[in-house]
């Protein structure tokens, strides 16, 4: 199994569209997401897979040269299987795998290693009762360990995680004041000592009017060290590619404890910097920077 952290800073905002849409191609070529996910799951009815798959044969056959960093979420073992068989499979980055659990986790496995195409990316979705339990995330993430391909991060998907919970976020509150806040901590403390990113739940508001909301939860986001975003509208996208971003500040900052790391701690810019306890962010900080 490899990180793959560096294409999870080329994430930006992921931004989510139907894989059933007849104007892939225009979309595909106009957006400014670092990243887009067709999507077989939620996002069709169980009638429309079939038309999705064609449409999205149709459009590697007919838009070889894709810029974007392109996904597919897999509505089951099953589609993914199909998805692999395609001949121009190969010109995408790879799959999201939705509401992935010990009850999958094996089937999404033998799908990809069955195809033997290990050059894709996974990104798996913690969207079920697992995310309320450390333990069992755990016990999760060392099957994925076993996987043989790139997992750039771990999606969190909110919106399935309050369905578990019988509440529709109303649009004056951000994640974090909600339940699912708990399986964001779960998430957090399961994957990332351990080297998985984590990408940050869906805002789902899309009016002009919630875009102070959005920016809200958007600063939290950063507090917990997200730097990517499901975006579901492209009104979305600037705005968390903005805010996620590491800006020149925070670039300045990094160099200085590196250049400091001697020292057991020194001020800088109103704050007690402590190069033993900051290094770490340093030089990812640094290693992102180098790569742009």
């Amino acid at each position: 199994m490899k990180h793959a952290e560096q294409l999870y800073y080329r994430l930006g905002a992921t931004l989510y569209m139907p894989a059933i849409m007849p104007d892939l191609a225009q979309r595909l070529t106009t957006t400014q997401a670092g990243s887009v996910v067709l999507c077989t799951e939620d996002a069709i009815s169980e009638h429309q897979i079939e038309s999705a798959l064609k449409n999205i044969n149709k459009l590697l056959m007919s838009f070889p040269q894709i810029k974007t960093n392109l996904f597919i979420r897999a509505r089951s073992p099953q589609v993914l299987s199909n998805l692999l068989s395609l001949a121009t499979i190969e010109q995408i980055k790879g799959f999201v795998i939705p509401k992935i659990d010990h009850s999958n986790v094996y089937e999404y496995k033998e799908a990809i290693e069955d195809s033997g195409k290990n050059s894709f990316h996974l990104m798996p979705t913690i969207e079920t009762e697992v995310a309320f339990d450390n333990q069992e995330l755990i016990r999760l993430r060392k099957i994925i360990d076993t996987f043989s391909v790139g997992i750039p991060c771990f999606r969190i998907g909110g919106n399935d995680l309050l369905n578990l919970l019988n509440i529709k976020r109303p649009d004056y509150v951000t994640i974090y004041e909600t339940p699912v806040r708990i399986a964001i901590d779960n998430c957090i403390t399961a994957f990332r000592p351990f080297g998985y990113q984590l990408s940050a739940p869906v805002f789902e508001y899309i009016d002009d009017e919630n875009l102070p909301l959005l920016k809200k939860e958007l600063m939290l986001d950063r507090a917990y060290g997200f730097h990517n975003k499901t975006a579901i509208h492209p009104i979305q996208v600037p705005l968390i590619q903005e805010i996620l971003s590491f800006k020149n500040e925070e670039i300045d900052l990094a160099k200085k404890i590196i250049l400091h790391q001697d020292k057991a701690v020194f001020k800088e810019a109103g704050q007690m910097c402590e190069p033993s306890t900051h290094i770490n962010w340093a030089k990812k900080v640094l290693s992102i920077d180098g790569r742009k």
